[in-house]
Order: structure tokens, then C-alpha cells, then sequence
């Protein structure tokens, strides 16, 4: 299932000339530069190689990666074991999300490449976190704008200069100017759905599988304007898990009030991939319809088909407007 799911992700992309074709489980590539161009920026050079039949020299391209990728992953989980351990000792609950929190979903945990460790904590846990990463050598870029993105922004970037590892910290799990005044978050209803996880070793809490859901399909939205397929790939994976209650997928994000991002992501899917799209789905995707003309203007003019077109969506659109259709 996993696999079939990668792979018509990237027969999709092949009908958008990205120098390759798919043939059943080949990937024949006519153009290699742009295809490794285009397989990575969308992150998909190491789902190919691990879903695909790949020709020797190009496999061999993309297998450097895989080992830089795997050695990577080794240090960046022995970062995320030993800043739990002090978040821990710190009374500073967290959720692991994006990155590690999505492996298992995945055929293979190293083909899903990650740049950072995201955790999700509660609002009023900021401070704290602000104190334990500066203890362990991490630093802002932007030092003394620190108090201004406290108190607006809900998430802060942080790097060490001596590993060079990154960490995210979030405390809005929304976190988006079109969404803040629509959306009804409350992270202590987040932190008691969570679930316990285990990656080689070190224990996380993540999100529950409805919620880790809608979060990735706002974030990929929100965020980064529908732009890469790595993120739409995370998307379908976790929607064909078995783990996902679509009913409580519905009852989350009508509670949370973030219908109309989700309806949207949903419209998407369905144009691109209907054969993905069960009954039920559909079902909810019509329930969720805000019938504003607003937002039904915005989504006739973006078609979600430009995802497979450079990465990118809406490129002509002035990011206000894109934004401004969901409040």
C-alpha cells in the first residue's frame, strides 16, 4: 500500500515532463538532469530509489544521498533523544511532529528526509524552552527580536553551531495569519489525544493520527502554499493508513474551526487523485464547503494541479490574497 501510493505520486508527476517517465515499477529517465533536479526539490529522489526500478548510473546519484540521509538521521535522533531527556527533567511536555513522528508511515524510515526536530509544546511552556535549548548551545538568529516573536509568532527556530543540528519549537499548532482569528485552538485538547511512540529507542509522545492529519494538510496550505510533493506524499500516506478515524477527523477540525484549508486540501486531492478519494471522504469534503464566494473565487483561480508544475502554486498570486481567502 505504501508503495503503490509513492509510486502513482510519481506517475502523476511524470505526466508534467519532469524528464522521466513511470512504466510500471521503472522509472526511465530521458533527461537526467532535470529529473534529479525536480526528484530533488520535491524531496522524492530517495522515495524513487526506494519504490522504483532505477537505472544503474542514476541509482547510483541518488544512492549518495541515501547514505548522506541515513548518517544524518543517526545524529539528528541522538539530538531529539538528548533534548526530550532535558525537556523532560524541565517539565516541559512536547509532541513530536513532521519529520520523525511521520517514519512510520513510510516504507523506510531514512527515506523520508527531514532537516530538523519539530515539537509541538504548550503555550505557556515557551519560556522554559527558550532557557533549556540556550543551556545546550542553541541560539536565535535573531536574538533580539526575541520577546516580539514570543508573543505574536507561535513557533522559533533554533541551531546549534557546534553539531549544526536545528531544532523547531512550536506552541501554535496552527500558527497561520489567515487561520489565527478563524481557528479555535487549544492545546490542552491537542495534548490529551496524543499517543505514545517509540523511534529505535527513544520514547515520544505524537500527535493522534486524525490530528497529525489535519495539521499536515494546513501546514502544506498554510505554510508553504501547496508547494513540493514530499509534504503531499505525507499527506496520502497517513489519510491510507489504517490508523486515521475519518470521524473524528471531521469532529476535530469542525471544533477547531479550520474547515475551510481542509476543504480545500480535500477539493485538491480529489481533483488529482480521485481514485483516493472514498465515499466518505467525499462525504466530508461536502460538509466541510464554507459556500463562501471569497474562498470559492480563490479555489477556482488556484488549481492544484501547478503543485507539479516547478513546486510551485499560485506563484503569481500576491500571498495576501492566497492567505485572505480562508478567514
Amino acid at each position: 500500500m505504501k508503495n503503490e501510493v509513492i509510486r502513482t505520486v510519481l506517475e502523476k508527476f511524470s505526466n508534467f515532463k519532469p524528464g522521466f517517465c513511470l512504466k510500471g515499477r521503472d522509472l526511465v529517465v530521458f533527461d537526467k538532469k532535470r529529473a534529479l533536479y525536480l526528484l530533488r526539490h520535491h524531496s522524492l529522489d530517495l522515495l524513487a530509489l526506494s519504490v522504483c526500478n532505477l537505472e544503474d548510473e542514476f541509482k547510483a546519484d541518488i544512492s549518495k544521498t541515501h547514505f548522506n540521509e541515513s548518517i544524518y538521521q543517526v545524529y539528528l535522533l541522538k539530538e531529539l533523544e538528548k533534548v526530550a531527556e532535558r525537556f523532560s527533567e524541565n517539565k516541559i511536555s512536547f509532541v513530536l511532529i513532521k519529520g520523525f513522528a511521520l517514519r512510520r508511515y513510510y516504507p523506510s524510515g531514512c527515506v523520508r528526509p527531514m532537516s530538523d526536530i519539530d515539537l509541538l509544546i504548550k503555550p505557556e511552556d515557551r519560556f522554559s524552552s527558550v532557557e533549556v535549548l540556550r543551556r545546550e548551545g542553541y541560539r536565535l538568529s535573531n536574538e533580539e527580536d526575541l520577546k516580539r516573536q514570543l508573543s505574536i509568532h507561535g513557533e522559533l527556530t533554533w541551531h546549534n553551531p557546534e553539531n549544526n543540528m536545528k531544532v523547531e519549537v512550536h506552541w501554535d499548532l496552527i500558527n497561520a495569519k489567515s487561520a489565527k482569528k478563524a481557528a479555535n485552538f487549544d492545546s490542552d485538547l491537542v495534548f490529551r489525544e496524543v499517543r505514545e511512540l517509540e523511534i529505535e529507542g527513544v520514547k515520544v509522545s505524537t500527535l493522534s493520527p486524525h490530528v497529525e492529519l489535519a495539521y499536515l494538510m494546513i501546514h502544506h496550505v498554510l505554510h508553504h502554499n501547496f508547494k513540493r510533493l514530499l509534504w503531499l506524499v505525507d499527506v496520502l500516506l497517513v489519510l491510507r493508513s489504517e490508523e486515521v478515524d475519518l470521524k473524528e477527523l471531521e469532529r476535530f477540525v469542525t471544533q477547531f474551526r479550520i474547515e475551510r484549508p481542509i476543504h480545500y486540501y480535500l477539493m485538491c486531492l480529489h481533483k488529482i487523485f480521485p481514485e483516493m478519494m472514498t465515499e466518505e471522504l467525499k462525504k466530508i469534503k461536502e460538509r466541510l464547503n464554507p459556500r463562501s464566494l471569497r474562498y470559492n473565487i480563490f479555489a477556482s483561480i488556484n488549481r492544484p494541479e501547478r503543485i507539479f508544475k516547478k513546486g510551485v502554486f499560485a506563484a503569481k498570486l500576491k500571498d495576501k490574497l492566497f492567505r485572505n481567502a480562508f478567514k
